[in-house]
């Protein structure tokens, strides 16, 4: 893999400003979808994740505990009721 420094690109050479900008922005448009996608489904249990303090279903995840800090909605309270409570599980 070759690296050029912006000056150097020969992808670039050639191309006003405005040309570049455009390119990135379409850049951009083709992949913010995908990132919008995987930004989603990282925050949310995955389907069917059991609760980490008993087996009921999860429905709320705390990333301040853990990426895996999947809580029912009775444990998700229980367990930032007193400790942890500049924690923030969403559901």
């Amino acid at each position: 893999m070759t690296f050029h420094t912006f000056d150097e690109n020969p992808a670039v050479q050639g191309q006003s400003y405005s040309d570049r900008q455009r390119k990135a922005a379409e850049h951009w448009s083709e992949i913010r979808d995908h990132l919008q996608r995987v930004l989603v489904e990282s925050r949310i249990p995955p389907i069917n994740s059991k609760c980490m303090m008993c087996d009921e279903l999860a429905v709320a995840i705390c990333d301040d505990c853990s990426s895996t800090a999947f809580f029912c909605k009775e444990h998700v309270e229980q367990a930032h009721l007193n400790s942890n409570i500049f924690h923030r599980p969403h559901t």
